[in-house]
């Protein structure tokens, strides 16, 4: 039997059993170039500042959190004191603008949502590195999340290996913020 012949039952069974739990998957044609969300969260809703637990917190060693309105949204920043700071923004106008605004920009995922991976230029270097996930969560918003690293203060990374962590964030930020809404 091929693989393939079971794809299209499983998917079947993956979107009622979704539906059935509460998590209902995007259908609608707005996503764009990203494929269908698990479910949408509604970005009014959204305290940046919350979508860290306390738990997740204290495994980052972040200790501050400060709200302002960043550059597209409600935008939070947790600092470590050493160098490192993880930023989570409502981004009005959603990942498919963000698409079109944004340079360097690289299709991707995050927790089974389409995302666009923003690796600026300007800001990697030997001193320090970016790495930003715009996270297509509704039709017309999107979660972004960031990390810089300040490579003359914190242990030294990669381009890649701050992607990787931006990843993992963006995945514990999805289930906390999911949690939330349900």
């Amino acid at each position: 039997m091929k693989v393939t012949a079971l794809v299209g039952p499983v998917l079947t069974l993956l979107a009622m059993t979704a539906v059935a739990c509460g998590l209902p998957p995007s259908t609608s044609a707005a996503n764009g170039p990203f494929p269908a969300r698990p479910y949408s969260l509604d970005t009014a809703r959204i305290d940046p500042c919350t979508g860290l637990t306390s738990q997740q917190r204290r495994a980052l060693s972040v200790q501050t959190a400060r709200h302002d309105e960043g550059p597209f949204g409600p935008r939070c920043i947790w600092l470590d004191g050493k160098g490192r700071s993880f930023t989570l923004s409502v981004f009005d106008g959603g990942a498919t603008a963000a698409l079109e605004r944004g340079r360097n920009p690289l299709l991707t995922t995050a927790a089974g949502f389409g995302a666009v991976r923003f690796t600026p230029p300007e800001a990697q270097g030997k001193n320090g590195v970016n790495c930003q996930f715009v996270i297509d969560v509704a039709d017309a918003s999107a979660l972004a999340v960031g990390l810089d690293v300040n490579n003359l203060m914190a242990r030294p990374v990669t381009t890649e290996q701050a992607c990787t962590e931006v990843e993992a964030r963006a995945r514990d930020i999805l289930e906390t913020l999911h949690a939330q809404q349900s």
